[in-house]
Protein backbone atom coordinates (compact mmCIF):
# COMPACT_ATOMS: atom_id res chain seq x y z
CA UNK A 1 0.00 0.00 0.00
CA UNK A 2 1.16 3.44 -1.09
CA UNK A 3 1.52 5.80 2.35
CA UNK A 4 -0.97 8.23 0.87
CA UNK A 5 -3.67 5.65 0.54
CA UNK A 6 -4.70 5.47 4.02
CA UNK A 7 -5.67 9.28 3.37
CA UNK A 8 -8.06 8.52 0.48
CA UNK A 9 -11.85 8.23 0.82
CA UNK A 10 -13.73 4.84 1.39
CA UNK A 11 -14.38 3.56 -2.10
CA UNK A 12 -18.42 3.30 -1.26
CA UNK A 13 -20.50 5.18 0.04
CA UNK A 14 -24.40 4.30 2.28
CA UNK A 15 -27.16 5.58 -0.47
CA UNK A 16 -29.86 4.76 1.93
CA UNK A 17 -30.56 2.20 4.88
CA UNK A 18 -34.54 0.47 5.68
CA UNK A 19 -34.39 -0.64 8.71
CA UNK A 20 -37.61 -3.28 9.42
CA UNK A 21 -38.74 -4.67 12.93
CA UNK A 22 -38.02 -8.52 13.07
CA UNK A 23 -35.46 -9.64 10.78
CA UNK A 24 -35.09 -8.86 6.96
CA UNK A 25 -35.84 -12.78 5.58
CA UNK A 26 -35.71 -11.97 1.88
CA UNK A 27 -35.30 -9.51 -0.77
CA UNK A 28 -36.69 -10.21 -4.00
CA UNK A 29 -35.73 -7.64 -7.36
CA UNK A 30 -39.29 -6.08 -9.20
CA UNK A 31 -40.12 -4.23 -12.39
CA UNK A 32 -39.81 -0.22 -11.73
CA UNK A 33 -37.13 -0.09 -9.27
CA UNK A 34 -38.23 -2.24 -6.18
CA UNK A 35 -36.73 -4.05 -4.07
CA UNK A 36 -39.81 -6.40 -2.31
CA UNK A 37 -39.09 -8.13 1.29
CA UNK A 38 -40.17 -10.43 4.04
CA UNK A 39 -40.04 -9.06 7.70
CA UNK A 40 -40.04 -11.84 10.11
CA UNK A 41 -40.42 -11.74 14.08
CA UNK A 42 -39.12 -15.00 14.82
CA UNK A 43 -40.25 -14.80 19.03
CA UNK A 44 -43.44 -13.51 17.82
CA UNK A 45 -44.02 -15.88 14.82
CA UNK A 46 -45.32 -12.72 12.98
CA UNK A 47 -44.06 -12.22 9.32
CA UNK A 48 -44.80 -8.93 7.13
CA UNK A 49 -43.88 -7.70 3.62
CA UNK A 50 -42.52 -4.38 2.39
CA UNK A 51 -41.44 -3.09 -1.09
CA UNK A 52 -38.46 -0.49 -1.12
CA UNK A 53 -38.17 2.18 -3.76
CA UNK A 54 -34.41 1.26 -5.25
CA UNK A 55 -33.21 4.60 -5.77
CA UNK A 56 -33.84 6.02 -2.36
CA UNK A 57 -34.47 3.69 0.08
CA UNK A 58 -38.35 5.15 0.95
CA UNK A 59 -40.85 2.56 1.59
CA UNK A 60 -43.69 2.20 -0.98
CA UNK A 61 -45.58 0.18 1.43
CA UNK A 62 -44.72 -1.77 4.48
CA UNK A 63 -46.14 -4.27 7.54
CA UNK A 64 -48.51 -5.47 5.22
CA UNK A 65 -49.79 -8.45 7.05
CA UNK A 66 -52.33 -10.86 7.34
CA UNK A 67 -54.60 -13.57 8.92
CA UNK A 68 -52.30 -15.97 9.22
CA UNK A 69 -49.40 -14.66 10.99
CA UNK A 70 -46.46 -16.53 10.02
CA UNK A 71 -47.25 -19.48 7.44
CA UNK A 72 -46.39 -17.42 4.16
CA UNK A 73 -43.74 -16.29 2.20
CA UNK A 74 -42.64 -14.72 -1.29
CA UNK A 75 -43.54 -17.29 -3.91
CA UNK A 76 -42.44 -15.19 -7.38
CA UNK A 77 -42.46 -11.18 -8.42
CA UNK A 78 -44.45 -11.30 -11.85
CA UNK A 79 -44.51 -7.75 -13.44
CA UNK A 80 -45.98 -5.40 -11.26
CA UNK A 81 -47.48 -7.90 -8.56
CA UNK A 82 -46.20 -9.69 -6.20
CA UNK A 83 -47.40 -13.52 -5.50
CA UNK A 84 -47.51 -14.57 -1.80
CA UNK A 85 -47.75 -18.51 -0.77
CA UNK A 86 -49.65 -19.99 2.26
CA UNK A 87 -48.52 -23.38 3.42
CA UNK A 88 -50.77 -26.26 3.34
CA UNK A 89 -49.94 -27.68 6.85
CA UNK A 90 -47.63 -25.38 9.76
CA UNK A 91 -44.21 -26.86 9.12
CA UNK A 92 -44.31 -28.85 6.07
CA UNK A 93 -42.95 -27.20 3.06
CA UNK A 94 -45.64 -28.24 0.59
CA UNK A 95 -47.35 -24.47 -1.00
CA UNK A 96 -51.02 -24.08 -0.69
CA UNK A 97 -52.85 -20.52 -1.47
CA UNK A 98 -52.12 -17.76 -3.76
CA UNK A 99 -51.99 -13.98 -2.95
CA UNK A 100 -51.72 -11.64 -5.83
CA UNK A 101 -51.01 -8.18 -4.25
CA UNK A 102 -50.41 -4.74 -6.47
CA UNK A 103 -46.30 -3.96 -6.26
CA UNK A 104 -46.93 -0.47 -6.19
CA UNK A 105 -49.45 -0.62 -3.43
CA UNK A 106 -49.21 -3.70 -1.43
CA UNK A 107 -53.08 -3.93 -2.02
CA UNK A 108 -54.89 -7.73 -2.41
CA UNK A 109 -55.99 -8.16 -5.63
CA UNK A 110 -57.17 -11.64 -5.90
CA UNK A 111 -56.58 -14.44 -3.63
CA UNK A 112 -57.31 -18.31 -4.22
CA UNK A 113 -57.08 -20.26 -0.67
CA UNK A 114 -56.96 -23.83 -2.45
CA UNK A 115 -54.42 -23.34 -5.21
CA UNK A 116 -50.95 -23.19 -5.88
CA UNK A 117 -48.72 -21.44 -7.96
CA UNK A 118 -47.18 -23.45 -11.24
CA UNK A 119 -46.72 -20.77 -13.43
CA UNK A 120 -46.29 -17.06 -14.20
CA UNK A 121 -46.26 -16.37 -18.10
CA UNK A 122 -47.39 -13.27 -20.04
CA UNK A 123 -50.78 -12.47 -18.77
CA UNK A 124 -51.51 -15.74 -17.48
CA UNK A 125 -50.88 -17.30 -13.35
CA UNK A 126 -51.12 -20.95 -13.56
CA UNK A 127 -52.27 -22.44 -11.02
CA UNK A 128 -52.95 -26.34 -9.83
CA UNK A 129 -54.93 -27.76 -7.17
CA UNK A 130 -54.94 -31.59 -5.84
CA UNK A 131 -57.92 -33.72 -6.73
CA UNK A 132 -58.50 -37.47 -6.70
CA UNK A 133 -56.79 -38.42 -9.70
CA UNK A 134 -53.97 -35.78 -9.59
CA UNK A 135 -53.81 -32.20 -9.81
CA UNK A 136 -56.12 -29.77 -11.62
CA UNK A 137 -54.54 -27.06 -13.62
CA UNK A 138 -55.99 -23.68 -14.50
CA UNK A 139 -54.90 -20.34 -16.25
CA UNK A 140 -56.08 -16.78 -14.71
CA UNK A 141 -55.16 -13.19 -15.91
CA UNK A 142 -52.47 -12.37 -13.32
CA UNK A 143 -54.10 -9.03 -12.30
CA UNK A 144 -57.70 -9.88 -11.90
CA UNK A 145 -57.68 -13.70 -11.02
CA UNK A 146 -60.70 -14.24 -13.86
CA UNK A 147 -60.16 -17.82 -14.65
CA UNK A 148 -59.27 -17.95 -18.66
CA UNK A 149 -59.13 -22.04 -19.57
CA UNK A 150 -59.54 -24.67 -17.13
CA UNK A 151 -56.49 -27.48 -18.64
CA UNK A 152 -57.62 -30.04 -16.61
CA UNK A 153 -54.40 -32.22 -15.87
CA UNK A 154 -52.55 -30.94 -19.04
CA UNK A 155 -49.64 -29.34 -17.17
CA UNK A 156 -47.29 -30.69 -20.69
CA UNK A 157 -49.33 -28.62 -22.32
CA UNK A 158 -49.18 -25.61 -20.04
CA UNK A 159 -45.45 -25.94 -20.34
CA UNK A 160 -45.41 -25.67 -24.17
CA UNK A 161 -47.44 -22.78 -24.32
CA UNK A 162 -45.10 -20.84 -21.93
CA UNK A 163 -42.16 -21.69 -23.75
CA UNK A 164 -43.58 -19.78 -27.10
CA UNK A 165 -44.33 -16.78 -24.83
CA UNK A 166 -41.19 -14.29 -24.66
CA UNK A 167 -38.76 -13.74 -21.87
CA UNK A 168 -40.02 -10.96 -19.68
CA UNK A 169 -38.01 -8.02 -18.94
CA UNK A 170 -37.23 -6.96 -15.57
CA UNK A 171 -34.08 -6.66 -12.92
CA UNK A 172 -31.71 -9.37 -13.31
CA UNK A 173 -29.10 -9.01 -10.06
CA UNK A 174 -25.64 -10.40 -9.99
CA UNK A 175 -25.49 -12.14 -7.22
CA UNK A 176 -21.93 -13.89 -5.75
CA UNK A 177 -20.27 -17.00 -6.54
CA UNK A 178 -18.22 -19.33 -4.56
CA UNK A 179 -14.10 -17.44 -4.61
CA UNK A 180 -13.36 -21.29 -5.64
CA UNK A 181 -15.31 -21.38 -8.74
CA UNK A 182 -14.45 -17.70 -10.28
CA UNK A 183 -12.42 -17.54 -13.01
CA UNK A 184 -11.16 -15.38 -15.81
CA UNK A 185 -9.19 -11.79 -15.95
CA UNK A 186 -9.69 -10.87 -12.21
CA UNK A 187 -8.37 -14.79 -10.71
CA UNK A 188 -6.06 -12.79 -9.72
CA UNK A 189 -7.08 -10.50 -7.75
CA UNK A 190 -9.80 -12.39 -6.26
CA UNK A 191 -6.54 -14.90 -5.03
CA UNK A 192 -5.22 -11.67 -3.62
CA UNK A 193 -8.21 -10.89 -1.60
CA UNK A 194 -8.44 -14.67 -0.21
CA UNK A 195 -4.56 -14.47 0.51
CA UNK A 196 -5.65 -11.36 2.78
CA UNK A 197 -8.14 -12.91 4.92
CA UNK A 198 -6.99 -14.30 8.06
CA UNK A 199 -5.60 -18.03 7.95
CA UNK A 200 -8.25 -19.07 10.35
CA UNK A 201 -11.09 -17.62 7.85
CA UNK A 202 -13.18 -20.62 5.95
CA UNK A 203 -12.03 -19.91 2.41
CA UNK A 204 -14.69 -22.21 1.06
CA UNK A 205 -17.29 -20.18 2.55
CA UNK A 206 -16.15 -16.88 0.71
CA UNK A 207 -18.02 -15.37 -1.98
CA UNK A 208 -17.30 -12.82 -4.29
CA UNK A 209 -18.71 -10.47 -7.20
CA UNK A 210 -17.15 -7.67 -9.03
CA UNK A 211 -18.88 -4.11 -9.04
CA UNK A 212 -17.57 -1.90 -10.91
CA UNK A 213 -13.97 -0.82 -10.16
CA UNK A 214 -14.02 -2.65 -6.77
CA UNK A 215 -14.22 -6.74 -6.42
CA UNK A 216 -16.33 -7.87 -3.05
CA UNK A 217 -15.56 -10.54 -1.17
CA UNK A 218 -18.28 -11.80 1.64
CA UNK A 219 -15.74 -13.56 4.15
CA UNK A 220 -16.78 -15.27 7.65
CA UNK A 221 -14.01 -15.10 10.50
CA UNK A 222 -14.15 -17.32 13.46
CA UNK A 223 -14.94 -15.31 16.64
CA UNK A 224 -13.34 -16.60 19.94
CA UNK A 225 -14.74 -19.52 21.67
CA UNK A 226 -15.60 -20.71 17.96
CA UNK A 227 -15.54 -24.46 17.74
CA UNK A 228 -16.99 -27.30 15.26
CA UNK A 229 -19.69 -27.96 17.93
CA UNK A 230 -20.53 -23.98 18.84
CA UNK A 231 -19.87 -22.36 15.54
CA UNK A 232 -19.99 -18.42 15.71
CA UNK A 233 -18.91 -16.07 12.92
CA UNK A 234 -17.98 -12.41 12.27
CA UNK A 235 -19.79 -11.57 8.99
CA UNK A 236 -18.05 -8.78 6.48
CA UNK A 237 -17.82 -7.35 3.04
CA UNK A 238 -14.06 -6.57 2.15
CA UNK A 239 -13.64 -3.94 -0.60
CA UNK A 240 -10.48 -4.48 -2.97
CA UNK A 241 -9.59 -2.54 -5.84
CA UNK A 242 -9.39 -3.61 -9.42
CA UNK A 243 -7.47 -5.46 -11.38
CA UNK A 244 -5.21 -5.98 -8.57
CA UNK A 245 -6.78 -6.57 -5.67
CA UNK A 246 -5.65 -3.98 -3.21
CA UNK A 247 -7.35 -3.80 0.07
CA UNK A 248 -9.92 -0.76 -0.09
CA UNK A 249 -12.08 -1.53 3.15
CA UNK A 250 -13.99 -3.35 5.36
CA UNK A 251 -17.69 -3.27 5.99
CA UNK A 252 -19.25 -5.64 8.82
CA UNK A 253 -22.53 -7.25 8.49
CA UNK A 254 -23.55 -9.09 11.15
CA UNK A 255 -21.14 -9.40 14.47
CA UNK A 256 -22.39 -13.33 15.28
CA UNK A 257 -23.73 -15.97 13.08
CA UNK A 258 -23.40 -19.55 13.64
CA UNK A 259 -23.47 -20.42 9.67
CA UNK A 260 -22.20 -18.87 6.44
CA UNK A 261 -25.44 -17.77 4.64
CA UNK A 262 -24.83 -17.96 0.73
CA UNK A 263 -25.37 -15.05 -1.26
CA UNK A 264 -25.92 -12.58 1.25
CA UNK A 265 -25.49 -9.15 -0.95
CA UNK A 266 -26.47 -8.49 -4.54
CA UNK A 267 -25.73 -6.19 -6.98
CA UNK A 268 -29.08 -4.70 -8.84
CA UNK A 269 -29.17 -1.28 -11.42
CA UNK A 270 -25.47 -0.77 -10.05
CA UNK A 271 -26.18 -0.74 -6.62
CA UNK A 272 -24.63 -3.17 -4.19
CA UNK A 273 -27.70 -4.50 -1.75
CA UNK A 274 -27.13 -6.31 2.10
CA UNK A 275 -28.51 -6.72 5.14
CA UNK A 276 -26.63 -5.75 8.29
CA UNK A 277 -27.35 -7.37 12.02
CA UNK A 278 -30.13 -9.14 10.23
CA UNK A 279 -32.93 -6.44 10.39
CA UNK A 280 -31.14 -3.41 8.16
CA UNK A 281 -31.24 -3.44 4.39
CA UNK A 282 -27.91 -1.16 3.03
CA UNK A 283 -27.90 0.35 -0.60
CA UNK A 284 -24.29 0.92 -1.07
CA UNK A 285 -22.80 3.29 -4.11
CA UNK A 286 -19.51 3.82 -5.67
CA UNK A 287 -18.05 7.21 -4.63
Amino acid sequence: MRPLDVFRPPPIRTAWEYAVQGSVWRLVPAPGGRVVGEDRDTAAKAASFFCIDLGTGRPLWERVTFDEPWWLGIEAVHRETVVLHRFAKPDMPEHKGVIVLDAGTGTVLWEDREAHLLLAAGDSLFTGRPTLTGRAVREHRYRSGEMVRDWGDEFSGVRDVARTMPPEPGPEPLLPVPASLFAGDLSAAVARSLGALPPEAPKEAAEVAAWGPLLVLHAYLPLAGHTPATPAYRSELRFHRLPRGERAGVLALDGRVQAPIPAAFMILDGRLLCVRERRTVLCLEHR
